[in-house]
């Protein structure tokens, strides 16, 4: 299992952080992200998303299944998305050798996700995205910094690609412009 130390800006969670009638501006340098129009020296609580990588190979009826401590956000397999928070509770395993393969996907516990309708007996990339909230200091002039960790992972080509999302749009795809002037 491999683990991004990088933690992407999915959006403000605490809007009251924000100066009012300002829309926050986010936008990258070579090696930060910024947010900037918050309210000056302040705690801003932003959620962000952690992706994990694993290689699992499916059985054959086409599962594959992982724990987490949290429920994911979101489960990316190939052009598969799966929301764990929508997988209903089974006392024990949907497909055996002597059942009809289920394409549902469900959890067997609170921690154990069972991912459906994969190709049997083949070896998928599991991107196991999830939440957390975290807080975000602004200086004086109001805006505040997270940096941009270029750790790689074997399943990736280039750190852009570990990276899932800033407000929606990839890392590569955010707007690049010189740090501001306080």
């Amino acid at each position: 299992m491999r683990s991004l130390n990088f933690l992407a800006l999915l959006l403000l969670a605490n809007l009251g952080g924000i100066n009012q009638g300002a829309i926050a501006a986010i936008f990258r340098t070579e090696d930060k992200i910024y947010i900037t129009d918050l309210k000056p020296k302040a705690k801003v609580e932003i959620t962000v998303q952690r992706i994990t990588f694993r290689k699992l190979v499916a059985d054959s009826c086409g599962e594959v299944s992982f724990e987490s401590t949290t429920i994911p956000a979101l489960v990316l397999v190939a052009n598969q998305i799966f929301t764990p928070a929508k997988f209903t509770l089974e006392s024990s395993r949907v497909c055996t050798k002597d059942s009809v393969r289920s394409d549902r996907s469900y959890k067997t516990s609170v921690t154990r996700f069972v991912l459906a309708g994969l190709k049997p007996l083949e070896t998928q990339l599991v991107k196991i995205i999830k939440s957390e909230t975290k807080t975000l200091k602004t200086n004086r002039c109001g805006y505040g910094a997270i940096p941009i960790t270029q750790s790689l992972t074997p399943y990736a080509d280039s750190y852009e690609d570990n990276i899932y999302a800033v407000n929606g749009k990839k890392l590569k795809d955010l707007p690049e412009r010189k740090p501001p002037k306080c």
